[in-house]
C-alpha cells in the first residue's frame, strides 16, 4: 500500500511540476503563438494570460514543459505589440507570484541549492533561486518596485540546463547547456 501511494504522489509531482500543453491551455486558453520543431512537433507556445502578459513554454521532447517565461512581451512581440500594461493598486505584490506558486509550488520545488541576486541597471535587477527541481529567476523593477516577469526553469533529464543556472555542489551531469535558436 505505501508503494502505492508513493508511486501515485511522484505521479502527482510529475504533472504538477512541469505543466504540458493542455494543462496551460486550460489555464489561458488557446496559444497565440506557435513553434514547430524540424519533425513538426509543437517545442514552443506562448499565451496571454492577461492584458499585456504573456506565458511562454518550451516543452522538452516528453512534450511536458522545461521553461515557462512569464512577464511582459517585448514591445514588438505581435499579438501584444498594441496592448498596454494596467497598472497595479498595490505595487509591492509582485505580477508573477501567482503563476510561481500554480507552476511550482513551494512544496514540490524541492530543498534550496542556491540563491543570489543581481543588479543590470540602475533600475533593474533580480533574484535567482536554485532548488532540486527548479531553477527559478525574477525580473526586478527597483524603480517601480515591483516584480518585471520571471523564468522558472524545470530540472529535469529531458531538459536543457539553462545556460545562465548557478553552479551548485549537487549539480548532475546529465543537464547539457541550453542552445540558442541560431547556435
Amino acid at each position: 500500500m505505501r508503494i502505492l501511494a508513493g508511486c501515485l504522489l511522484f505521479a502527482a509531482a510529475s504533472v504538477v511540476i512541469a505543466p504540458g500543453p493542455e494543462d496551460l491551455r486550460n489555464r489561458y486558453g488557446a496559444p497565440v503563438f506557435q513553434h514547430h520543431d524540424e519533425s513538426g512537433k509543437v517545442d514552443v507556445e506562448r499565451f496571454r494570460a492577461s492584458i499585456g502578459t504573456a506565458v511562454t513554454a518550451n516543452y522538452g521532447s516528453d512534450g511536458r514543459a522545461c521553461h515557462l517565461g512569464i512577464g511582459m512581451p517585448a514591445p514588438k512581440d505581435p499579438p501584444f505589440a498594441q496592448t498596454k500594461k494596467i497598472p497595479s493598486a498595490d505595487k509591492s505584490s509582485p505580477v508573477t507570484s501567482d503563476p510561481l506558486e500554480e507552476w511550482a509550488p513551494t512544496g514540490l520545488r524541492g530543498k534550496l541549492v542556491n540563491s543570489g541576486t543581481f543588479q543590470s541597471s540602475q533600475c533593474g535587477g533580480g533574484s535567482m533561486f536554485v532548488y532540486e527541481n527548479v531553477y527559478i529567476v525574477q525580473g526586478l523593477s527597483f524603480c517601480e518596485r515591483g516584480t518585471t516577469g520571471a523564468t522558472i526553469d524545470f530540472l529535469r533529464d529531458v531538459c536543457p540546463r539553462p545556460a545562465d543556472m548557478p553552479h551548485t555542489p549537487q549539480q548532475s551531469t546529465w543537464h547539457q547547456p541550453m542552445k540558442l535558436p541560431g547556435n
